[in-house]
């Protein structure tokens, strides 16, 4: 495990010692677990539900469950590794795809919008007041950020929040316009963050801001509330990813027709370059021009509708 996975690595690894102390497992050893051991964690924790900071219970996931057999699969190699040990985790760890269910809504291009303007406060009640319409905007100014650079990259939300274009950190690379998902020092995982060429909407915002561009540790609560008023749906249909989702989604039948799609992968980060594009294509004028013609499009769109979303 690296340092960057520790602060999740705590919770899903919390689970798993849970279970051990409430079934009596106290003294399992790493290598006494198996696919019996896993199947009875995974029977158990499908059993507690997740409770909210407010106290609110909802069912655990298959994938919430599963991330937990990951980590502990991932703690056990590392153990032994360290120890210079030949034994490895001898139990099965599902695929995502065997119990994570991908949600079904994508915002259209008018939802998008109407995120842009709940955060700018654009559609106010006429009985408000300037104090208010402050108040407002300063409690969105974050969620804004979060909007603006979720569709401009097309990031995960854990990419967005770590970008930052202080100058150690080498993100944000304003003599080329590029932005680097992935900050100076830290190694890529299977989450793969590329290196894209930023938006040219995007230029005077990054030239701007100083430090991280999302100011706070997290928008998510700001988000839901945006989601509730918007009324999208909500079970997990609505989450912080809806961005990445939502964008790639409305641009890929734009690079479908031009036989572009694979740079729409890029972006997402499920296409790693090789050796050889390394060494030839990033800073070309035309690597990813296609994806980003379309990202730009698509922000003048939004800035149309929704002025202030970009400016």
């Amino acid at each position: 495990m690296q340092a960057t996975n520790y602060k999740a690595a705590e919770p899903r690894l919390e689970h798993i010692l849970n279970y051990l102390e409430a079934n009596s497992l106290e003294s399992t050893r790493a290598d006494d677990v198996d696919d019996h051991f896993i199947n009875g964690f995974r029977m158990w924790a499908a059993r507690i539900p997740i409770i909210s900071p407010k106290g609110l219970p909802r069912p655990r996931t298959s994938g919430t469950i599963e991330g937990s057999v990951r980590q502990l699969r991932a703690a056990i190699n590392f153990a032994f590794k360290a120890r210079k040990l030949p034994h490895v985790a001898d139990f099965e760890v599902k695929s995502a795809n065997e119990v994570s269910r991908s949600p079904w809504f994508r915002a259209n291009e008018a939802q998008l919008v109407q995120m842009f303007r709940y955060a700018l406060v654009l559609d106010h009640p006429d009985t408000a007041t300037d104090k208010q319409l402050i108040k407002w905007r300063r409690e969105r100014e974050e969620l804004l950020n979060f909007l603006r650079l979720s569709v401009a990259t097309w990031a995960r939300p854990d990419a967005v929040f770590d970008f930052s274009t202080a100058p150690q950190r080498d993100q944000w690379q304003s003599h080329v316009g590029y932005i680097n998902l992935n900050p100076k020092g830290r190694a890529q995982t299977k989450k793969y963050r590329p290196l894209i060429p930023a938006s040219r909407q995007m230029v005077a915002l990054l030239d701007a801001n100083e430090g991280p561009f999302i100011k706070v540790k997290s928008v998510r609560t700001a988000f839901r509330q945006m989601v509730a008023t918007l009324d999208f749906p909500v079970d997990g249909q609505s989450g912080m990813k809806l961005i990445r989702r939502s964008v790639s989604t409305l641009l890929r039948p734009i690079l479908d027709d031009s036989g572009q799609w694979h740079q729409g992968r890029m972006m997402m980060g499920h296409v790693k370059p090789n050796e050889s594009d390394k060494y030839a294509t990033p800073y070309h004028p035309k690597y990813m021009s296609h994806a980003l013609s379309a990202t730009e499009a698509l922000i003048d769109r939004i800035e149309e509708a929704a002025p202030g979303a970009f400016s």
